[in-house]
């Protein structure tokens, strides 16, 4: 199992097909997020909107990753028994979320107002009005996300990335076009509007190719009551897990809207733009090596170890010149990505703070999710579900005490701890869980102190140039400096002669063959 997974023949295919296509919706990405900075900047009526947007984000978020993460383990099993009665269950367990997805729509909707002077208890009743309509509007959104997340599930079980993948440009490309269609005319409610029709595109796009499968609505929930119950046993952990990492955006937006005007959108648009690589190049990665480590979880520990340990150190690996570019030209980034319109300098300040701090948790966020599915993968949700609520704790902890001294800076700061406390401890639980051999933890442990002087004698070679180029145009100096670090770090890479540099090459080569 393992010696295929090694060769990488057509997982780093896939990796570099969905590396491409998320690399287009991230670009659409950030043309959606320069747009709406553009029309409504670092100001009061976009931290509202961002405040709306939380709540179904964090619904469908939470109910998504449940879907997901539960899916795939599930029906992969059943389809290594009988096809047809994957398709089954599948039908039912679908429906039965997608109701559940319904519920918890209808229940939001008329508890709107409650639930925005909860998540926004800084705001004065004109705030919160507008928040309540803009949420109710886009609630809508997290019935069509479960669906679509259902579709995603069900095709990456059997190897097919390529539609999954450009949900993301679709909801893109729609919220852009109704941003500027209607953002004139109806303001902030236009690009409400342009979220729901985007999640409803997500799931259109992806229909024809899971029609293809015997998959669809099923109601038979007495018959199926015992696999019902079961997987609902395995899944509760998954749900508490999922809303435990999506608290940490509620609390964003409790603490930054008590904070300076504009706290909510400067927090909002740093993480969107550090979260660029972890979309573009490690999310695809975590995506495509999910099945297989599934499979491996089924059929062999040794396999499955393997491939968990080659998976963290490619993520760890990939990170470091992305981190140094974001932490060295964190304020080009900025500037060249929101800075025009009603996003100005003022703004640009306040935002490149909480993106160099961000900057430095990419890694940790990655290795989080990453961790968490590898944990799902051998059913340990328990321990996934102790990790997430440890990190909420200790990031509601860290911002409120943080805010206090460092403002909006402080929330970004307690991400990143948070996150670094977290994936220690999920490091813990799956070494507790697999027990590898004493070799394999030494040579991990060896590898990564070859990652931190790499990361070290990079950005101590690189930040000094940057001084001296800052004068230049945002694109050029961004262009050189992103040479300097990339070159170095490969330069050293060959010289400590780090494994990862060949996954590295031959990915690229991949990616640019696609």
């Amino acid at each position: 199992m393992f010696s295929k997974i090694n060769k990488l023949p057509n997982i780093v295919k896939a990796v570099g097909i969905v590396t491409i296509i998320s690399a287009i919706g991230k670009v659409l990405g950030f043309v959606r997020e320069a747009i709406i900075a553009a029309y409504f900047g670092a100001s009061e009526v976009a931290d509202v909107f961002f405040v709306a947007n939380i709540i179904p984000t964090l619904l469908y978020t939470a109910i998504g990753i449940t879907i997901y993460s539960g899916i795939i383990p599930i029906y992969m099993e059943e389809k290594e028994k009988n096809q047809s009665k994957a398709d089954e269950t599948m039908s039912v367990l679908g429906t039965l979320f997608f109701l559940f997805a319904l519920l918890i729509t209808i229940i939001a909707f008329v508890f709107s107002d409650q639930l925005v002077q909860v998540v926004a208890p800084g705001f004065n009743q004109e705030q919160l009005e507008l928040t309540s309509l803009l949420t109710r509007i886009m609630l809508p959104s997290i019935c069509f996300f479960a669906l679509t997340t259902i579709a995603t599930g069900i095709l990456n079980s059997h190897k097919k990335f390529v539609m999954p993948a450009l949900t993301g440009s679709a909801q893109n490309i729609v919220v852009i076009l109704s941003t500027v269609i209607l953002a004139e005319h109806y303001g902030i409610v236009g690009l409400a509007i342009g979220v729901v029709l985007g999640a409803v595109f997500q799931f259109v796009i992806q229909y024809p190719g899971l029609s293809k499968y015997d998959t669809k609505f099923n109601f038979s929930f007495r018959k199926e009551k015992e696999r019902i119950k079961g997987t609902l046993i395995l899944f509760y952990p998954i749900i508490i897990s999922s809303f435990a990492v999506q608290l940490n955006g509620v609390t964003d937006r409790i603490i930054s809207s008590g904070l300076e005007e504009g706290s909510v959108s400067a927090l909002n648009y740093a993480s969107k733009l550090m979260q660029l690589p972890l979309s573009v190049l490690l999310a695809p990665l975590i995506t495509v090596l999910y099945p297989s480590i599934v499979e491996s979880a089924i059929k062999s520990m040794t396999s499955f170890i393997e491939i968990v340990i080659k998976g963290a150190k490619i993520i760890i690996y990939l990170s470091i010149p992305f981190i140094i570019v974001m932490m060295v030209c964190g304020q080009d980034l900025i500037e060249l990505a929101f800075e025009r319109g009603a996003f100005d300098r003022s703004a640009t300040l306040k935002t490149v703070q909480i993106f160099v701090i961000y900057s430095l948790g990419l890694v940790f966020l990655a290795l989080r999710d990453y961790l968490m599915n590898c944990l799902y993968a051998l059913k340990a949700m328990k321990n996934a579900m102790y990790t997430s609520i440890f990190m909420v704790v200790t990031y509601i902890i860290f911002s409120i005490l943080f805010s206090r001294y460092f403002q909006a800076t402080g929330i970004a700061l307690a991400t990143t701890i948070s996150s670094l406390l977290q994936t220690l401890l999920l490091g813990y639980f799956l070494w507790k869980q697999s027990r590898p051999e004493k070799r394999i933890i030494k040579t991990l442990l060896f590898d990564i102190g070859k990652y931190m002087i790499t990361f070290a004698i990079v950005f101590l070679l690189s930040s000094p140039v940057y001084p001296f180029i800052n004068e230049l145009s945002n694109f050029i100096t961004l262009v050189i400096m992103t040479f300097i670090v990339f070159s170095l770090f490969l330069l050293l890479s060959f010289l400590l002669k780090i494994k990862e540099t060949n996954v590295l090459l031959q990915l690229m080569k991949r990616g640019e063959g696609t």
